[in-house]
Parts: C-alpha cells; sequence; structure tokens
C-alpha cells in the first residue's frame, strides 16, 4: 500500500483530509488472489469491485478464474450481476 501511495504522490496527487475530489490518478489494489483484508487502511478486495465494469473486465482478461472471497462469486457471475451501464473501451495508443 506504501508502495501505491508513494507513486500517486510522485505523479502528482493531492490528498483531500475528507470527501471526494477528481484526481489526476488512483492506483487501487482490486484483489489479491483469495486474500481478504479489511483495515483502516487497506480492504481487499476492493469494497466496490462488483459495481465497476472498468474494473471488472479487465479483472477478467488477466485472471479470468478469479472468485470473490467475499461473495465467493466467480468474475463471471459479477460481471453478470454487475448494474453498472458505463462499458469501458481500450484506448490504443500508436
Amino acid at each position: 500500500m506504501h508502495a501505491c501511495l508513494q507513486v500517486e504522490k510522485e505523479l502528482g496527487r493531492l490528498r483531500l483530509k475528507e470527501g471526494y475530489s477528481d484526481r489526476i490518478i488512483d492506483i487501487d489494489i482490486l484483489c489479491i488472489d483469495d486474500f481478504y483484508s479489511s483495515t483502516d487502511h487497506l480492504h481487499v478486495p476492493h469494497p466496490r469491485l462488483n459495481e465497476r465494469l472498468f474494473a471488472l473486465l479487465p479483472l477478467k482478461d488477466v485472471h479470468p478464474e478469479y472468485v470473490d472471497s467475499v461473495t465467493q462469486k466467480s468474475i463471471d457471475d459479477l460481471i453478470k450481476d454487475c448494474t453498472d451501464t458505463i462499458v469501458p473501451r481500450p484506448v490504443l495508443y500508436s
């Protein structure tokens, strides 16, 4: 977690004490296999992972066997049950 916060800082992220704000970069830990953690500083899997297609779809690409350690749902079921209507599209660079 410390390494992620350091990278964000080096890339110009400013952290507010309270509330949400737009940010130049946001690094989230989505999952670590079947690891589970819920502390003041770290929640794994990410607590809103199942609400975000922009996270679930790429996760399926890199870890098609993923099973959520909290709900025990497969990545396919998480995607199927997700109510997010914004489907991400890849950005291609040349």
